[in-house]
């Protein structure tokens, strides 16, 4: 959990946008490339070590945020999720949805691959905004 109280909530912009160290810009760098590159070279035939990559680029990511606070650990969740949890929320949309009006879940190798596109996604965003953060002069 976060140590964040609920009155003194920020956007993760404004969290994003405070100076990071050089090394915090490199880590985000490194996640998002290393995201970008399973992504692409994500199949169904390379689901396992996909997969694997996927949850410790993710749990790195999940320990720069908790370092960093830049998202309470439900906005991680929903931003970041487990594969599990998103398998788990494909499982009930189809148990749910009247027969037909669901639309197509992606296969398990498209998954992870959206999973690893968001996570790099997520990584340079944060980088990129601290990026433009410190090259912007300050007010005065």
């Amino acid at each position: 959990m976060s140590s964040r109280r609920l009155g003194d909530e920020r956007s993760l912009a404004w969290h994003a946008a405070q100076r990071m160290d050089p090394e915090t810009l490199l880590d985000l760098e490194g996640l998002a490339t290393a995201a970008q590159a399973t992504a692409d070279g994500s199949t169904p035939t390379r689901l396992s070590q996909a997969e694997a990559e996927y949850e410790r680029l993710r749990a790195e990511a999940r320990a720069l945020n908790a370092r960093h606070e830049w998202a309470t650990d439900d906005e991680f969740e929903a931003l970041l999720p487990t594969i599990a949890s998103r398998q788990e929320v494909r499982a009930l949309d189809e148990q749910l949805s009247p027969p037909g009006s669901a639309a197509l879940a992606p296969e398990p190798a498209e998954l992870v691959r959206l999973l690893l596109l968001d996570l790099a996604g997520w990584a340079t965003g944060l980088r990129l905004a601290g990026q433009t953060f410190d090259a912007t002069p300050p007010d005065g």
